[in-house]
């Protein structure tokens, strides 16, 4: 007996989102995270988690992520509590130190230097795909103050322009 061939059906078209829902999440350190959940206990791992929360702290001082100040210092403060309690190498300690005072007081130029100055100092513990992600994030934040500067530059210019003039 001759077999039928199977009816094909069309594939089922995407669902379409409502126009109320909400955009997906996108997470800016996925590299970084995998490789803190696959690390080795001890050292390295606490390295990487400790990078993580140092970027994620970095972050917050950039739309679209941006916290108040207060909220920024408030975390760093606590961050550096953490730092305390865990075992980091001797040399990584002061590079993660540095990242966090510098992202609780907010200057991207200053948190960018702290940064490189962590990859430099734990690029042992960093794979490739979560060095260019920290690599990405100092490039952000060096492009972030070039803009912050521009802006205040242009607010300033236009502040003396419309400034009323003495008489003369």
């Amino acid at each position: 007996m001759p077999s039928l061939p199977l009816p094909t059906r069309p594939p089922a078209p995407a669902p379409a989102s409502p126009p109320f829902g909400l955009a997906a999440p996108v997470f800016p350190f996925p590299a970084l995270a995998r490789l803190a959940g696959l690390a080795q206990l001890g050292e390295s791992r606490e390295t990487v988690l400790a990078t993580l929360l140092g970027a994620r702290l970095a972050v917050a001082t950039m739309l679209p992520y941006r916290l108040p100040d207060e909220q920024r210092e408030e975390r760093a403060r606590a961050a550096l509590a953490w730092l305390d309690a865990i075992n980091l190498p001797a040399t990584t300690r002061p590079a993660l130190v540095t990242l966090f005072e510098a992202a609780g007081k907010g200057r991207p130029l200053t948190i960018a230097a702290a940064l490189d100055n962590l990859r430099a100092h734990a690029a042992d513990a960093l794979d490739e795909a979560s060095d260019a992600e920290l690599q990405r994030l100092t490039l952000a934040l060096t492009k972030s103050s070039k803009s912050e500067a521009e802006q205040s530059s242009e607010a300033g210019r236009s502040a003396e322009t419309e400034a009323p003039q003495p008489p003369a």
